[in-house]
């Protein structure tokens, strides 16, 4: 069952027609067939490869404007054999190649390979995969592990990983590059200064000339909730204010851009108990100065049509027109493999989402502290909006008559009572909006 979600710094400022200080979560349905439910794949931009008990096609998650679409493509030639816990990147001066290295074949089995595999310009049909050529000094091999592309430096930055799970799981703290300006690609390890603890599972960003490492778990098979960054060829541990996220592993992150500052976001993963989590968080830079401050987590609270917890997923940035938002595919639920696609967006498109479906925040709510609001579009001024409320076998429990609303974004508290002002029971409700000849639903989650 989803964590209670609590409205906290959620602003709503009704007479501007707007929700400021929100972000959104939207579901979104491409056109075509999906891939398979996975978990442990690679996305790499719009490229979604591999995952545990998968084949080894390459997909492709086309976004144009708001129309998004699944291709399958099966890219022929030397590909991976099929794997889970791998990396991937894109490398733009690498002639816009995918480069995919390590995994397993299962979750938590032996490490593949050593191979390292490219496939140049993925978006012509007639593109083939290759063994990559590389010499220097090859990582062994590794899954869990985490990679970036250097787009300054034209190279791969490789972290962690697991290395040996005979008799027990070895965690890795070496770093690697894949140098890809010379022929062959040449591989380092890197002599970092700095102790960064070993892990695998973890998270990694490349930001602003740096890569930055999150959370994981270590070979004693404690989860970590610490970051640091790797500037050059030196680790240092990220001092860090506010409340910060519990320890996890197998979550992601993405980079969110900015003028000065930008932050990574966070998203999901797996907890002390191997509890899938729903919880979104936002590490913000610090602005640069000569006296910067330092970097701060922030629990965000998004409203809409959440998705459900999950870890194993993967995570991108996509640019929603207004700025930067993440969107996130597949995964495991702790029980079954996933394979939805959700976009969490900034609150300046709060009532662009609305225009397609109503919602309530927050939810689940518990109505022995708080309220809800349901919050609904109308394209124009409304004199007799209806809304009623009904249990799923539909049960009428409660209704509004004769309400009066604005054109824009309107809202209408519920404080989890029925007609007869008892609080109802938990669960699921369906919430049905009746407007200018038009009828909207969601559903309404009561958890106290």
């Amino acid at each position: 069952m989803r964590k209670k979600i609590a409205i906290l710094g959620l602003i709503l400022i009704l007479g501007l027609g707007k929700l400021a200080m929100a972000e959104v979560w939207e579901r979104i349905i491409p056109f075509g067939n999906p891939p398979s439910k996975r978990n442990g794949h690679v996305l790499i931009q719009q490229f979604v490869f591999g995952g545990f008990d998968q084949d080894n096609n390459l997909w492709i998650l086309w976004q144009e404007i708001d129309t998004w679409r699944w291709e399958n493509r099966s890219a022929g030639g030397e590909a991976p054999g099929p794997r889970g816990g791998h990396s991937g990147i894109f490398a733009h001066g690498l002639d816009n190649s995918i480069i995919i290295f390590g995994g397993s074949q299962s979750p938590l089995g032996a490490p593949s390979d050593i191979v390292t595999y490219r496939l140049e310009n993925p978006w012509d049909p007639s593109s083939t995969w290759e063994k990559f050529s590389t010499e220097g000094s090859t990582p062994t091999a590794r899954a869990e592990h985490t990679a970036v592309y250097d787009e300054g430096m034209n190279r791969m930055v490789v972290f962690g990983g697991y290395t040996d799970i005979t008799p027990e799981i070895v965690a890795s703290s070496e770093t690697y590059t894949l140098d890809f300006n010379v022929t062959p690609a040449s591989w380092t390890k890197v002599d970092t200064s700095g102790e960064i603890p070993a892990r695998y599972g973890h998270s990694a960003v490349w930001a602003n000339w740096r890569m930055v490492v999150f959370g994981g778990k270590d070979s004693s098979d404690s989860l970590l909730d610490d970051c640091w960054e790797l500037v050059e060829s030196t680790w240092t541990k990220i001092s860090v204010t506010g409340d910060k996220p519990p320890a996890r592993w197998q979550h992601t992150a993405v980079w969110i851009p900015g003028e000065f500052p930008g932050g990574m976001l966070i998203f999901g993963g797996k907890d002390e108990q191997g509890n899938p989590l729903d919880d979104v968080w936002f590490l913000q830079e610090p602005d640069p100065g000569p006296s910067p401050d330092n970097w701060k987590w922030e629990k965000l609270y998004p409203i809409g049509d959440l998705p459900s917890a999950r870890s194993g997923h993967v995570a991108g940035f996509v640019w929603n027109g207004d700025g930067g938002g993440m969107f996130i595919f597949g995964g495991s639920d702790g029980n079954n493999n996933l394979n939805d696609v959700y976009v969490l967006s900034e609150g300046e498109k709060v009532e662009q989402s609305l225009q397609k479906k109503p919602f309530n925040a927050p939810n689940p709510f518990n109505p022995d502290r708080e309220e809800t609001k349901i919050c609904y579009y109308l394209d124009d001024a409304e004199s007799n909006v209806k809304i009623k409320l009904f249990t799923l076998t539909g049960d009428l429990v409660y209704s509004w008559e004769n309400i009066s609303g604005r054109k824009g974004m309107n809202d209408e508290s519920w404080d989890g009572r029925n007609e007869k002002g008892r609080v109802v029971e938990n669960g699921g409700y369906i919430c049905l909006i009746e407007a200018g000849g038009k009828k909207q639903k969601c559903k309404i989650a009561v958890l106290r």
